[in-house]
């Protein structure tokens, strides 16, 4: 997890290894903290980040927001009952302006990010949405000189157009993003 807000921590750390239902998963959690380098959205530490898991399943959450408490166990009956997934993807409600408009949101569920395969572009999916398998991401890195500012959605939807068969849709189960901000 890129971190610049590391007085959400203790909110964020009791979430997800306290108050999470029962799930399948050992979690190892790496916190790469914002420091001198320009990387305001932590796609470079990110990047870094893939690199330094050798398997398993790999999540970019945000440092600004919790997640419900069937987040984990919901993802683990997901990759059970599906064989050779790479990607699953959970709806997001998201707290202030629309990112493809900038501004209001011109859709019928304002704040709602769907997991949906017709989101799987930039400003229409968001990292914290999707848990990736490790090796599906081989050769992937988030790429700011690529994407610009939405690179997490670029690499998202580049992802997909290699292999749509390999991502699964969870539209009716919600991560949040923004969730801790005032």
């Amino acid at each position: 997890m890129p971190t610049s807000r590391p007085w959400n921590l203790p909110t964020i750390i009791k979430c997800y290894l306290q108050d999470m239902e029962p799930h399948p998963f050992e979690i190892r959690w790496h916190l790469m903290c914002q420091g001198p380098e320009p990387d305001p959205k932590g796609f470079y530490k990110s990047s870094e980040g893939i690199g330094c898991a050798p398997d398993g399943w790999l999540w970019f959450p945000s440092d600004d927001s919790i997640q419900p408490s069937t987040l984990f166990w919901r993802l683990g009956k997901i990759i059970q009952s599906c064989n050779g997934i790479g990607a699953v993807v959970f709806s997001q409600r998201r707290r202030g302006v629309c990112p493809w408009t900038g501004g209001s949101w011109d859709n019928e569920e304002p704040g709602i990010l769907r997991a949906d395969p017709a989101n799987m572009k930039k400003c229409r999916v968001d990292c914290t949405q999707v848990f990736f398998e490790r090796m599906f991401l081989n050769g992937f890195r988030f790429q700011p000189a690529k994407h610009g500012s939405e690179c997490d959605g670029g690499m998202i939807e580049e992802l997909f157009e290699r292999d749509p068969s390999r991502f699964v849709f969870a539209p009716n189960d919600y991560v949040f993003f923004n969730s801790l901000d005032p």
